[in-house]
């Protein structure tokens, strides 16, 4: 029970969607991870947590020198180390790493219509391994988009060490969560000139996680704060403010796209097709349903995304597509190692069609 149930357990919810009464299974797997928690790595994951400026510093260098290192040694050795230790505690890597993510592109405050919060996975991981020499890190991508738009978004020099807490909530460490939902709850704050502006968020379960999960955990300022915050999801600020203003010179063929258990959560995974759809021909594979990756379960039990994805990879092996997107990096990563496809962040896909055609 506790591997096939508390450890394989994804803890996205999407249960709670098909469930005729809406039971969250997840739910009860994160409360027991609580309960399991022992105050020594409470501890540890607190202190994580407020130290996740260098954390994240360290594991963006790491994915760096991993590519310089090579997948198949650094997979030799990811094992012999998980055999001596923990599978639950060290990862794997299964397939193609990422590449490390390119430092944050320079956005003027002055001028900004949106606050633009890049997902720590996404100042972390960068393009996939097998994406076009063209394609560009997502920040980058959803920076150009709201200039070519004239919808431009500013990005807080101060975002990195920022996280929305799900990490933590996914594994049952309480304290490590509480204190990151505060954190970004009173930088959003500031950020956006106290509500005033809106925050784009560029991976569904990060604006899935703000706006749902971080509530909880929040209590008199605080909370007060969080019902003044207008969050974004990237599909929803491209739907509303981009694509209007945004001409398509670029076809990019038929699009293979995964809708993520978060965009099913918040209601925008028909709006994501349709964002692919405008850049050409874009079609939900069958079987593409929750991938299992869970955030960090493609790296520590890649049998669960092998086993979640069967049906999808199917489809996808029986059907040619020019190009495949989603909106939540780590599904991508997981897509990317256990399918074998380079899955992209629909806004990346949106600024290649977009870009403009250089005459000679």
């Amino acid at each position: 029970y506790q591997y096939d149930s508390v450890e394989m357990c994804a803890a996205d919810g999407t249960c709670s969607i098909t469930c005729p009464i809406s039971i969250d299974t997840g739910s009860v797997m994160k409360q027991l991870r609580h309960q399991q928690a022992t105050p020594a790595p409470e501890k540890i994951a607190l202190t994580t947590a407020e130290k996740w400026n260098v954390v994240e510093k360290l594991a963006r260098a790491g994915v760096i020198s991993a590519n310089k290192v090579g997948n198949k040694p650094l997979e030799i050795g990811a094992n012999l180390a998980r055999n001596v230790i923990s599978p639950d505690l060290l990862p794997t890597v299964p397939g193609p790493l990422p590449k490390g993510a390119s430092r944050l592109p320079q956005t003027p405050r002055e001028g900004a219509g949106a606050v633009y919060f890049p997902a720590c996975i996404n100042r972390i991981f960068g393009r996939p391994a097998g994406s076009a020499a063209a394609t560009v890190d997502l920040p980058r991508a959803v920076v150009e988009l709201g200039r070519r738009s004239g919808q431009p978004v500013g990005i807080p020099e101060d975002v990195v060490g920022d996280c929305c807490g799900t990490p933590w909530s996914s594994k049952g460490y309480a304290e490590g969560f509480a204190y990151q939902a505060r954190k970004i709850i009173r930088d959003l704050w500031e950020w956006s000139d106290h509500g005033e502006l809106p925050i784009i968020v560029d991976a569904a379960s990060c604006t899935h996680g703000l706006l749902d999960n971080v509530p909880h955990v929040l209590e008199g300022e605080d909370e007060e704060k969080w019902k003044q915050l207008r969050i974004l999801d990237v599909v929803e600020w491209l739907r509303d403010e981009v694509v209007e203003h945004l001409p398509i010179v670029h076809g990019m063929g038929k699009i293979a796209v995964h809708p993520t258990c978060s965009t099913h959560h918040m209601g925008i995974s028909d709006d994501l097709v349709a964002l692919a759809d405008l850049c050409g021909e874009a079609k939900v594979p069958a079987g593409a349903m929750c991938c299992g990756t869970a955030g960090d379960r493609a790296l520590l039990h890649p049998e669960l995304v092998e086993s979640a994805t069967r049906e999808e990879r199917a489809s996808l092996s029986a059907e040619y597509f020019d190009a495949y997107v989603s909106d939540n990096r780590t599904c991508e990563m997981g897509l990317e190692m256990i399918a074998g496809r380079s899955y992209d962040s629909i806004a990346v896909l949106l600024e290649r069609a977009s870009r403009p055609v250089v005459t000679p």
